[in-house]
């Protein structure tokens, strides 16, 4: 919900997603805060639900290029989509943010270093995840007639905005 609304309050209405297959609980929860969203704002989702490679994600921005009227923004599900979006665009000739914005998820290292800093979502984490893990381990061992079927650890999403997002012309 976080880059999808900061699009929004940036004037953005066409706003697309590009994201990898939504069986993959990661993706499938990244859509549903894309499409809440856009549901609260009354806007309409564009979603390319798509393979994760660079050509995928540049068959899907292609695709939303060519529609009557194209998005003015995309929300990649992963950072590394939207450098794909970002780099393809800016080859293409397109002028981000001013002719299109782009966010993306995950606050990888690339993401600061790009040639225009992306904008992303990272997670604030209480501690590592390893030691999340780590913990939830011992406890197992401590108390073994507690076993859970899965360990769940929700975390605190953070908009770091960059460069790649901007007002909507």
């Amino acid at each position: 919900m976080l880059a999808t609304n900061h699009l929004l309050e940036l004037g953005h209405s066409k706003i697309a997603w590009i994201g990898g297959p939504t069986n993959c609980s990661t993706f499938h929860g990244r859509l549903l805060g894309y499409k809440k969203a856009l549901g609260e704002s009354g806007k309409a989702a564009w979603i390319k639900e798509t393979d994760t490679t660079e050509s995928d994600v540049i068959i899907a921005v292609d695709q939303l290029l060519a529609l009557d009227e194209p998005p003015t923004a995309i929300f990649a599900a992963t950072d590394a989509m939207a450098l794909s979006c970002q780099s393809y665009l800016m080859n293409k000739g397109y002028r981000i943010p001013e002719d299109m914005s782009i966010c993306g998820m995950d606050n990888i290292p690339m993401s600061r270093h790009a040639a225009i800093q992306l904008t992303t979502v990272t997670h604030e984490a209480t501690k590592p995840m390893g030691q999340f893990a780590v913990e939830h381990l011992l406890h197992l061992i401590d108390s073994p007639k507690e076993v859970s079927e899965t360990m769940k650890v929700t975390l605190k999403p953070k908009l770091i905005a960059r460069h790649s997002s901007g007002m909507k012309n």
